[in-house]
């Protein structure tokens, strides 16, 4: 940002190009903010495109109730896409509530996905509660972990890159549902026990 904006664009080179950069990274933004009126001019836009839902009320309830209506009337080609969007979804749930740290490349690493770096980051942080001996996950709870992400990806992640639904089966994708509302509850506990009513542990080495 610091070449294109002294090197190489108007205003800081007279003879150079207008460049225009529409970007979602909240740390471009505080770039921006810090240089505006020193070469850049900032102008933040807000709003919710049609497509967004995640910043709707109880939006993701509406995407897996959409999601399972497709699966269950055999429209695979319109369930994949929101199935992917109710599994990034879910995953980024698990990292904020029971606050997983994540690198400060996580959104913007070009190699890995977002499913990729969100699994990784869940990952490095159960191993590293597990051997300093204070991660609350239970046995059953940790074994699910590997046995519920393995029939995400095997059955869904691995296949959604390809671009082709073929793959796919409503009834492999019902269990892929399955398994991905099974693997945010390894991250919860009964409270109070015995009612049935579960929340997130409030992190991984507390209950």
């Amino acid at each position: 940002m610091e070449l294109i904006r002294t090197k190489f664009a108007r205003p800081m080179q007279a003879d150079g190009p207008q460049v225009i950069l529409l970007s979602h990274d909240t740390l471009l933004e505080k770039l921006f903010n810090r240089n505006n009126g020193q070469g850049w001019r900032h102008q933040r836009l807000e709003g919710t495109a049609r497509t967004a839902v995640l910043p709707q009320s109880d939006a993701v309830n509406r995407v897996r109730d959409a999601t399972l209506r497709f699966l269950n009337a055999g429209q695979i080609d319109d369930a994949a896409p929101r199935l992917r969007q109710y599994l990034e979804h879910r995953l980024l749930e698990v990292i904020q509530k029971v606050r997983i740290p994540v690198p400060i490349d996580f959104a913007l690493d070009d190699n890995n996905k977002q499913v990729g770096n969100a699994c990784a980051a869940i990952e490095a942080s159960v191993k590293l509660h597990k051997a300093a001996g204070i991660l609350v996950l239970d046995a059953a709870q940790e074994a699910g972990l590997q046995t519920h992400l393995a029939s995400i990806t095997g059955n869904f992640v691995a296949h959604f890159a390809t671009g082709s639904t073929s793959a796919f089966s409503s009834a492999s994708l019902l269990g892929v549902m399955r398994a991905i509302d099974d693997y945010a509850e390894c991250f919860m506990c009964e409270d109070p026990p015995g009612s049935g009513r579960k929340r997130y542990y409030r992190s991984l080495g507390r209950r």
